[in-house]
Protein backbone atom coordinates (compact mmCIF):
# COMPACT_ATOMS: atom_id res chain seq x y z
CA UNK A 1 0.00 0.00 0.00
CA UNK A 2 1.35 3.42 -1.01
CA UNK A 3 0.45 6.12 1.53
CA UNK A 4 -0.21 9.41 -0.29
CA UNK A 5 -0.69 12.92 1.14
CA UNK A 6 -1.90 15.91 -0.88
CA UNK A 7 -0.71 19.49 -0.31
CA UNK A 8 -2.62 21.75 -2.71
CA UNK A 9 -4.61 24.93 -2.12
CA UNK A 10 -6.70 25.10 -5.31
CA UNK A 11 -10.03 23.35 -4.59
CA UNK A 12 -10.54 21.97 -8.10
CA UNK A 13 -7.01 20.61 -8.38
CA UNK A 14 -7.15 19.28 -4.84
CA UNK A 15 -10.41 17.46 -5.64
CA UNK A 16 -8.98 15.99 -8.86
CA UNK A 17 -5.86 14.70 -7.08
CA UNK A 18 -7.97 13.24 -4.30
CA UNK A 19 -10.22 11.40 -6.77
CA UNK A 20 -7.21 9.85 -8.54
CA UNK A 21 -5.67 8.65 -5.28
CA UNK A 22 -8.92 7.23 -3.94
CA UNK A 23 -9.58 5.36 -7.19
CA UNK A 24 -6.40 3.26 -6.87
CA UNK A 25 -6.71 0.09 -4.77
CA UNK A 26 -3.03 0.16 -3.78
CA UNK A 27 -3.09 3.81 -2.63
CA UNK A 28 -4.08 5.04 0.81
CA UNK A 29 -4.95 8.73 1.19
CA UNK A 30 -3.51 9.82 4.54
CA UNK A 31 -3.99 13.60 4.37
CA UNK A 32 -5.36 16.45 2.27
CA UNK A 33 -4.00 19.86 3.26
CA UNK A 34 -4.03 23.35 1.76
CA UNK A 35 -0.51 24.41 2.73
CA UNK A 36 2.86 22.88 2.03
CA UNK A 37 4.08 23.83 5.49
CA UNK A 38 1.72 21.17 6.87
CA UNK A 39 3.82 18.43 5.30
CA UNK A 40 5.71 18.18 8.60
CA UNK A 41 2.49 17.07 10.32
CA UNK A 42 2.15 14.03 8.05
CA UNK A 43 5.64 13.18 6.77
CA UNK A 44 6.19 10.23 9.11
CA UNK A 45 2.99 8.55 7.87
CA UNK A 46 3.46 9.35 4.17
CA UNK A 47 5.27 7.50 1.39
CA UNK A 48 4.59 9.98 -1.45
CA UNK A 49 3.66 13.65 -0.97
CA UNK A 50 1.90 15.45 -3.82
CA UNK A 51 3.23 18.95 -3.30
CA UNK A 52 2.12 22.21 -4.91
CA UNK A 53 4.67 25.04 -4.92
CA UNK A 54 2.37 28.03 -5.39
CA UNK A 55 0.42 27.93 -2.14
CA UNK A 56 -0.34 31.00 -0.05
CA UNK A 57 1.92 32.25 2.70
CA UNK A 58 -0.66 31.46 5.38
CA UNK A 59 0.30 28.76 7.93
CA UNK A 60 4.02 29.44 7.48
CA UNK A 61 4.41 29.27 11.24
CA UNK A 62 4.53 25.47 10.89
CA UNK A 63 8.11 25.96 9.68
CA UNK A 64 10.12 26.81 12.76
CA UNK A 65 8.10 29.97 13.31
CA UNK A 66 9.30 31.46 10.04
CA UNK A 67 7.12 34.38 8.86
CA UNK A 68 7.75 33.51 5.20
CA UNK A 69 6.82 30.26 3.52
CA UNK A 70 9.61 28.93 1.30
CA UNK A 71 8.58 25.78 -0.61
CA UNK A 72 12.15 24.90 -1.59
CA UNK A 73 13.37 25.14 1.98
CA UNK A 74 10.35 23.12 3.10
CA UNK A 75 11.21 20.30 0.69
CA UNK A 76 14.84 20.36 1.77
CA UNK A 77 14.02 20.35 5.48
CA UNK A 78 11.39 17.62 5.34
CA UNK A 79 13.59 15.39 3.17
CA UNK A 80 16.47 15.80 5.64
CA UNK A 81 14.23 14.72 8.51
CA UNK A 82 12.31 12.03 6.63
CA UNK A 83 14.67 10.62 3.97
CA UNK A 84 12.25 7.83 3.00
CA UNK A 85 9.56 10.36 2.03
CA UNK A 86 9.18 10.87 -1.73
CA UNK A 87 8.09 14.32 -2.89
CA UNK A 88 6.27 14.69 -6.22
CA UNK A 89 5.83 18.34 -7.12
CA UNK A 90 2.70 19.40 -9.03
CA UNK A 91 2.96 23.00 -10.18
CA UNK A 92 2.32 25.50 -12.96
CA UNK A 93 5.81 27.01 -12.64
CA UNK A 94 8.08 26.19 -15.57
CA UNK A 95 11.13 28.39 -15.29
CA UNK A 96 14.10 26.05 -15.98
CA UNK A 97 16.29 27.46 -13.21
CA UNK A 98 13.45 27.17 -10.71
CA UNK A 99 12.66 23.59 -11.77
CA UNK A 100 16.31 22.63 -11.28
CA UNK A 101 16.28 24.32 -7.87
CA UNK A 102 13.22 22.29 -6.89
CA UNK A 103 14.94 19.05 -7.87
CA UNK A 104 18.14 20.10 -6.10
CA UNK A 105 16.08 20.73 -2.95
CA UNK A 106 15.13 17.05 -2.97
CA UNK A 107 11.97 16.61 -5.04
CA UNK A 108 11.69 13.29 -6.87
CA UNK A 109 9.54 14.45 -9.74
CA UNK A 110 7.79 17.42 -11.29
CA UNK A 111 4.40 17.28 -13.00
CA UNK A 112 3.13 20.40 -14.70
CA UNK A 113 -0.51 21.31 -14.04
CA UNK A 114 -1.16 21.45 -17.77
CA UNK A 115 -0.45 17.72 -17.87
CA UNK A 116 -3.28 15.19 -17.97
CA UNK A 117 -3.07 14.42 -14.26
CA UNK A 118 -6.14 12.19 -14.25
CA UNK A 119 -4.34 9.89 -16.70
CA UNK A 120 -0.72 10.19 -15.60
CA UNK A 121 -0.74 10.78 -11.85
CA UNK A 122 -1.19 7.23 -10.59
CA UNK A 123 1.67 5.94 -12.75
CA UNK A 124 3.87 8.85 -11.63
CA UNK A 125 3.21 8.07 -7.96
CA UNK A 126 4.17 4.41 -8.48
CA UNK A 127 7.39 5.35 -10.31
CA UNK A 128 8.40 7.81 -7.60
CA UNK A 129 7.53 5.30 -4.87
CA UNK A 130 9.70 2.70 -6.64
CA UNK A 131 12.66 5.09 -6.38
CA UNK A 132 12.59 6.86 -9.72
CA UNK A 133 12.18 10.43 -10.88
CA UNK A 134 9.33 11.40 -13.20
CA UNK A 135 8.61 14.57 -15.16
CA UNK A 136 5.92 15.93 -17.45
CA UNK A 137 7.03 16.23 -21.06
CA UNK A 138 7.07 20.03 -20.84
CA UNK A 139 9.39 19.81 -17.82
CA UNK A 140 11.62 17.26 -19.51
CA UNK A 141 11.93 19.59 -22.49
CA UNK A 142 13.02 22.41 -20.16
CA UNK A 143 15.59 20.21 -18.43
CA UNK A 144 17.02 18.98 -21.72
CA UNK A 145 16.99 22.32 -23.54
CA UNK A 146 20.40 22.68 -25.14
CA UNK A 147 21.37 19.26 -23.83
CA UNK A 148 21.36 15.83 -25.42
CA UNK A 149 18.57 15.91 -28.02
CA UNK A 150 18.65 12.11 -28.42
CA UNK A 151 17.17 11.65 -24.96
CA UNK A 152 13.42 11.04 -24.76
CA UNK A 153 11.13 12.00 -21.85
CA UNK A 154 11.03 8.41 -20.56
CA UNK A 155 14.81 8.15 -20.52
CA UNK A 156 15.27 10.29 -17.39
CA UNK A 157 12.88 8.03 -15.50
CA UNK A 158 14.65 4.91 -16.79
CA UNK A 159 18.02 6.33 -15.70
CA UNK A 160 16.69 7.31 -12.28
CA UNK A 161 15.32 3.82 -11.66
CA UNK A 162 18.56 2.29 -12.90
CA UNK A 163 20.40 4.50 -10.40
CA UNK A 164 18.31 2.87 -7.67
CA UNK A 165 19.57 -0.55 -8.72
CA UNK A 166 16.49 -1.76 -10.60
CA UNK A 167 17.06 -4.20 -13.46
CA UNK A 168 15.28 -4.07 -16.80
CA UNK A 169 12.34 -6.21 -15.67
CA UNK A 170 11.82 -4.14 -12.53
CA UNK A 171 12.03 -0.89 -14.50
CA UNK A 172 9.48 -2.16 -17.01
CA UNK A 173 7.07 -3.06 -14.20
CA UNK A 174 7.53 0.29 -12.43
CA UNK A 175 6.92 2.24 -15.65
CA UNK A 176 4.28 -0.10 -17.08
CA UNK A 177 6.35 -0.61 -20.21
CA UNK A 178 7.42 -3.76 -21.97
CA UNK A 179 10.87 -5.09 -21.11
CA UNK A 180 11.71 -4.85 -24.83
CA UNK A 181 10.86 -1.14 -24.85
CA UNK A 182 13.11 -0.51 -21.84
CA UNK A 183 15.94 -2.55 -23.39
CA UNK A 184 15.64 -0.62 -26.66
CA UNK A 185 15.75 2.72 -24.84
CA UNK A 186 18.78 1.60 -22.81
CA UNK A 187 20.59 0.71 -26.02
CA UNK A 188 19.81 4.18 -27.41
CA UNK A 189 20.91 5.81 -24.16
CA UNK A 190 24.22 3.96 -24.18
CA UNK A 191 24.76 4.83 -27.85
CA UNK A 192 24.00 8.51 -27.23
CA UNK A 193 26.47 8.56 -24.33
CA UNK A 194 29.12 6.94 -26.48
CA UNK A 195 29.10 3.79 -24.36
CA UNK A 196 29.49 0.29 -25.69
CA UNK A 197 27.82 -2.57 -23.86
CA UNK A 198 30.86 -4.50 -22.63
CA UNK A 199 30.90 -7.41 -20.17
CA UNK A 200 34.10 -6.01 -18.67
CA UNK A 201 32.55 -2.60 -17.97
CA UNK A 202 29.59 -1.77 -15.72
CA UNK A 203 27.76 0.07 -18.46
CA UNK A 204 24.73 0.83 -16.31
CA UNK A 205 26.77 2.43 -13.57
CA UNK A 206 28.79 4.38 -16.13
CA UNK A 207 25.54 5.68 -17.67
CA UNK A 208 24.24 6.77 -14.25
CA UNK A 209 27.52 8.57 -13.49
CA UNK A 210 27.37 10.27 -16.92
CA UNK A 211 23.78 11.44 -16.27
CA UNK A 212 24.74 12.83 -12.86
CA UNK A 213 27.76 14.64 -14.25
CA UNK A 214 25.53 16.27 -16.90
CA UNK A 215 22.97 17.38 -14.31
CA UNK A 216 20.26 15.02 -15.53
CA UNK A 217 20.08 13.13 -12.23
CA UNK A 218 20.75 14.30 -8.67
CA UNK A 219 24.24 13.36 -7.51
CA UNK A 220 22.82 11.53 -4.52
CA UNK A 221 19.43 10.81 -2.91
Amino acid sequence: MIRVAIFEDHPLVQDALQRVVQAESDFQLVAVESHGSQIFDHAAQTDVALFDLGMSVQAARHIRGSPVYDPLQTISWVRARHPRLRVLVISAYQDPAFVRAVLKAGAHGYLHKSDDLLTNLAKAVRVVHAGGQVYSEIITALLLAGEETWLQPQDLTILSLMARGLNTEAISRAMNLSAKRVSNRLSEIYRGMGLEENPDVNTRMTAVIWARQHGLLPRDD
